[in-house]
């Protein structure tokens, strides 16, 4: 259990199971008068042997580091480190770190951990990076997209059985009239 931007964050390891979809309920506080708290999803657990790359995207912006005593940069780092957690042992993760300059047309990203298969040490790379970032510079969210795409196109990983995603964790509605 993970205390983020103030709610509760619950990571689970489902059971093992045959391939399929399946139903997925959380009950809490069960056993409770009125039955504690509860909500049920159905087919949303898919069990099968598929690879999936995740790359987490990270905006460090100066504006990140509001409020002081618990920042935006904060809850994003408990949040892509339980991410990180949360990855299976056979698929693969990378961190990118986005800050602008307001320059047009330069690479505002970092790379910070090249996807790569989700190991103890990957891991512990991989939350060590995220940990240390400090709120700095502009956003440029779509830089740092662009470097996530880049480590999902890597023809090692990209395959048509690996799932591919991006998670990002930025602080801002987009404000660029449909581009990022």
């Amino acid at each position: 259990r993970q205390h983020v931007g103030g709610e509760y964050w619950l990571t689970v390891q489902a059971p093992p199971l045959p391939d399929g979809l399946y139903d997925l309920q959380v009950q809490l506080c069960q056993g409770v008068t009125g039955g504690g708290v509860q909500d049920t999803n159905a087919n949303c657990v898919l069990y099968a042997d598929v690879k999936i790359n995740h790359m987490v995207v990270i905006d460090k912006s100066g504006s990140m580091g509001d409020p002081a005593d618990f920042s935006k940069l904060d809850a994003a780092k408990i949040a892509g480190s339980l991410y990180v957690d949360a990855v299976s042992d056979t698929d693969r993760v990378g961190v990118v770190a986005v800050d602008g300059n307001q320059t047009a047309c330069d690479d505002d990203a970092t790379l910070l951990e090249s996807m790569n298969t989700a190991t103890a040490g990957k891991r512990t790379n991989c939350k060590t990076d995220i940990g240390n970032l400090n709120p700095s510079g502009w956003t440029s969210i779509g830089d740092g997209l662009w470097k996530a795409q880049d480590q999902l196109e890597i023809p090692a990983f990209a395959t048509d059985a690996d799932i591919h995603t991006i998670i990002l964790l930025y602080n801002q509605l987009c404000r660029c009239k449909g581009e990022l």
